[in-house]
């Protein structure tokens, strides 16, 4: 059965190595567009851009093995089915499982590369991805500050403003909330605010201060200072998240923030089981691919391979949405995870029972 074995891999690695190659380029694609208004009213240099580009390469890697898994093996399993091959080895005494038995292989050689990218070369990337966007907000200095958005300088100042100008250096309608720590905020507003060489400047302002018994203060300011050097560091560059932390980091937060205040750690734990689910789905689709292409495979149709792109999209929004549902505490995270993987095994199993 070697030989046999040695067939089926060719049948189905020029597929997945196309399939991944497709799909990088189709999400990295994305993200380019979503980011395509900042990138040309900043004038951000091409070399920024393409690193950037790159640094998202491993996590679009880690989302393209699962479907590019299954199509690969539909595509393979499809050939052979039309070309009554694998009729023809069933009858040598070949059973269906042992058919399979390549696919599986490449989607436990899928589900292992998954994790060996969400460990070690994700977690990097996402970090160098951080810090070089922290090095173009810091030579763009109007990026730290977005239109309708809240900024905090970490020193009880959180800025909002209606519009960034940055040909002349400007914020315009600049809204200041000083947080008091026994008492309410003083709301301070000013018609715009400069960029200097210490930080940034509002024009004169207005403030307004409610206090305890409710009676309103307010009068002319002469403006807010700012050290812009507090504000960058508090930027993503300097801050640990989830998508940057490796699966022991997200263990060890979990515990300790369960220690402390039971609950609060949930989103560290569907994080863990959503990442080893993620790369489990490689095997799971793998399994899948067979009863899928067989059940849509007579004639010359390709109705098979096109179920797998339903399939597989199908999957992405559940799990999105039982990911969700985990974070929100409506399910366990395990379950928040493992739900959707649990359920095709379920189904692919069944199948393949009914095609022995």
């Amino acid at each position: 059965m070697k030989l046999v074995d040695k067939y089926l891999f060719k049948e189905i690695l020029g597929p997945f190595a196309v399939g991944v190659l497709t799909f990088v380029v189709l999400i990295t694609g994305h993200i380019l567009f979503t980011v395509v208004q900042v990138i040309v009213e900043h004038g951000v240099p091409l070399p920024n851009i393409a690193k950037f580009l790159l640094l998202q390469v491993p996590q679009a890697t880690m989302l393209a093995l699962p479907v590019s898994t299954l199509l690969a093996c539909s595509l393979g399993l499809n050939r052979l089915a039309n070309e009554n091959e694998l009729t023809a080895l069933r009858s040598a005494g070949s059973s269906l499982l042992r058919l399979v038995m390549p696919a599986l292989v490449l989607g436990v050689g899928a589900s292992v590369a998954s994790v060996a990218l969400s460990e070690y070369v994700v977690p990097w990337a996402d970090q160098e991805g951080e810090r070089m966007l922290r090095q173009i907000v810091l030579s763009q200095r109007a990026l730290a500050f977005r239109p309708g958005k809240f900024t905090s300088t970490g020193r009880d100042l959180h800025f909002f403003v209606e519009d960034v100008d940055t040909s002349r250096d400007q914020l315009k309608g600049v809204h200041v909330f000083q947080v008091q720590a026994r008492d309410f905020p003083i709301f301070t507003r000013a018609e715009k605010a400069t960029f200097t060489a210490q930080g940034l400047q509002t024009s004169a302002a207005d403030f307004y201060h409610l206090d305890k018994q409710g009676r309103l203060t307010w009068g002319p300011a002469a403006g807010v200072k700012v050290n812009l050097e507090e504000v960058f560091a508090h930027l993503p560059g300097q801050i640990q998240t989830l998508a940057n932390m490796k699966m022991g980091q997200l263990l060890t937060k979990w515990q300790q923030i369960e220690g402390q205040h039971p609950g609060a750690g949930r989103r560290y734990m569907v994080e863990l089981h959503w990442r080893l689910a993620l790369a489990a789905s490689c095997l799971v689709f793998a399994l899948l691919a067979a009863p899928l292409t067989l059940r849509f495979s007579r004639g010359e149709s390709l109705v098979g391979v096109m179920m797998t792109l339903v399939v597989a999209f199908v999957y992405y929004v559940i799990m999105l949405w039982l990911r969700m549902l985990g974070e929100a505490g409506s399910l366990p995270a395990a379950l928040s995870g493992w739900l959707q993987n649990g359920a095709i095994v379920l189904i692919s199993v069944w199948a393949l029972w009914r095609y022995r």
